[in-house]
């Protein structure tokens, strides 16, 4: 039995909010106010600036230590010792690849950390996100005046019956039930 309308006081033109979303006789630009809550979004993981900074840094002395590399390469090192020549060879490129290296574990810890807080701002996302869905569906919505309301109990057992809600404000009662109720 459907509950009456706190506007005109009759239960026959009273329809679940959620039976609207497919309901023929109710007008799309009607129903549009009472969508269901949108589910949330996840925020992509931002990046370590650091990294960053790291990786462009490396990126340009590894550059300039090619290029170091090419102009030097005609010079003679036949007096000199193996790990001398050696050294000369890649000492260009030894602390680009250190930074390098620090880059990528600044970027793996810092996307750990991001991804981990990106889970548990989901997670809290997502209860509220249920929770709106079920105050949402308990509405109704009365055909006859064009209101919506919460019947007795509807948001929660000891839940009084709302007034009159004009369906732009249906989503902002859903919210505040919501709020109020898990507080």
């Amino acid at each position: 039995m459907a509950p009456a309308c706190p506007q005109c006081a009759s239960p026959d033109h009273a329809v679940p909010v959620p039976q609207i979303l497919t309901d023929p006789s109710i007008a799309p630009d009607a129903r549009a106010p009472l969508a269901p809550p949108p589910a949330p979004q996840q925020d992509p993981v931002r990046q370590s600036t650091a990294a960053t900074v790291l990786f462009s840094i490396g990126g340009a002395l590894g550059v300039l230590g090619l290029f170091t590399e090419i102009h030097n390469s005609s010079a003679d090192l036949s007096g000199y010792s193996d790990a001398y020549r050696t050294g000369y060879a890649i000492g260009p490129f030894v602390l680009p690849v250190i930074l390098l290296v620090i880059a990528l574990v600044l970027r793996s810890r810092s996307l750990a950390r991001g991804q981990q807080a990106a889970a548990q701002l989901t997670y809290g996302q997502q209860m509220r996100w249920q929770q709106l869905q079920r105050v949402w569906q308990s509405g109704w919505l009365c055909r006859g005046c064009g209101v919506t309301f919460f019947p007795l109990g509807a948001v929660g057992p000891d839940s009084d019956p709302s007034p009159a809600i004009a369906p732009g404000q249906y989503h902002l009662w859903v919210a505040t039930a919501v709020d109020r109720s898990y507080a």
